[in-house]
């Protein structure tokens, strides 16, 4: 049997054997062409085939071209899709598909339907995966983006489970990234050998006593067989009281059982003293936790912004991570230098207003 799924954007793409240069999972290409379906699930039992059509429709003004490829995919831990030449892929069940026409023209208001099959092997079992890319070479006379006649192209993603299969997963762990406010990342590996999808994840944080502070939570997502995914857990939670506290991931991803990982956090007392060749220490401006003052001189300037950029491994701000973090990923970097750079700006602009 056949389902359907929302589509989804993918974030990067790398393809090797090729050529690519742009891919929306959206259903319309370029708001002209019209896919019926975006993502193609079988579940055809080992030695057995299965079948379905896809359609494809010209509303364009103008006649088209259109190809259509097989290819593999994958995922990677932070979210982005890559893409491969068929065969690729370990579970890649590019191999077991057929499909026809494979390059058609579509005059104004035609539709093509495009049959699609697959030869599910006798040793098949749990979930395997490939993907055809259909795409609309641009015109010869079209004009140009960014000096390149751009095609645009559409992937739907095929998904293929032989069930009886095991599916288990795990936490790897617990990573606190920011505190202003509190977020943290989540590993969670699929070991088992299913597509897991509607997999949710929750934080809680405690204190040493062991009272709830508060919950994090994640939208639900999906895991590939065999891979591991990094899940952001974001609240409004504002950690900055110092002291020991503890915080809990847990993943549902409909097992009889919960699968867990904690981390340990520790907030010590701020430290600050004066930075680079600034006789006082920063201060914070706003009260929001963040010292956005370096040179503790009361205002928020372009001195600041100077003494900051070139001491970022200062002893202060090393130690005292959470006062100079701007943007709230657990490191000091060039990113912070720039959130300063327009916290100044703002301010400049509302000076002259």
């Amino acid at each position: 049997m056949l389902r359907e799924m929302r589509p989804s954007r993918i974030h990067l793409i790398v393809l090797f054997g090729i050529a690519i240069l742009s891919v929306s999972l959206l259903q319309v290409i370029g708001e002209a062409v019209v896919i019926s379906k975006s993502v193609l699930r079988f579940d055809a039992q080992p030695g057995t085939s299965e079948e379905t059509l896809l359609t494809v429709a010209n509303n364009e003004e103008s006649g088209i071209s259109v190809r259509v490829r097989l290819i593999d995919w994958d995922d990677t831990p932070d979210g982005r899709t890559l893409l491969f030449a068929p065969g690729s892929i370990e579970r890649s069940c590019s191999s077991w598909i057929e499909y026809a026409p494979q390059a058609f023209d579509l005059r104004p208001g035609q539709k093509q339907e495009v049959h699609v099959t697959i030869n599910v092997p006798s040793s098949a079992v749990g979930t395997y995966w490939a993907a055809l890319l259909v795409d609309k070479p641009a015109q010869p006379d079209a004009p140009p983006e960014g000096g390149i006649r751009a095609k645009t192209q559409f992937l739907i993603k095929i998904y293929q489970t032989s069930l009886p299969a095991g599916t288990t997963g795990k936490i790897g762990r617990v990573v606190v990234r920011g505190l202003d406010p509190l977020w943290v990342t989540l590993q969670f590996a699929n070991t088992g050998e299913t597509l897991m999808e509607d997999v949710s994840a929750t934080a809680t944080l405690q204190d040493r006593t062991g009272q709830t502070l508060g919950e994090l939570s994640s939208d639900p997502f999906s895991v590939l067989p065999g891979r591991t995914v990094d899940v952001a857990l974001v609240s409004s939670i504002h950690m900055q009281v110092p002291g020991v506290y503890l915080v809990t991931g847990v993943a549902d991803y409909g097992a009889d059982y919960l699968v867990a990982g904690q981390v340990a956090l520790q907030i010590k007392p701020l430290s600050l003293s004066p930075i680079g060749g600034s006789l006082n220490i920063p201060t914070d401006l706003d009260g929001d936790g963040l010292y956005e003052d370096i040179d503790g001189d009361g205002k928020l300037t372009e001195a600041d912004l100077t003494l900051y950029t070139s001491n970022l491994d200062d002893r202060c701000i090393t130690r005292n991570k959470r006062a100079f973090d701007y943007n709230n990923d657990g490191e000091i970097t060039q990113d912070d230098v720039a959130l300063l750079q327009t916290m100044l700006s703002r301010q400049l602009k509302h000076i002259g207003e």
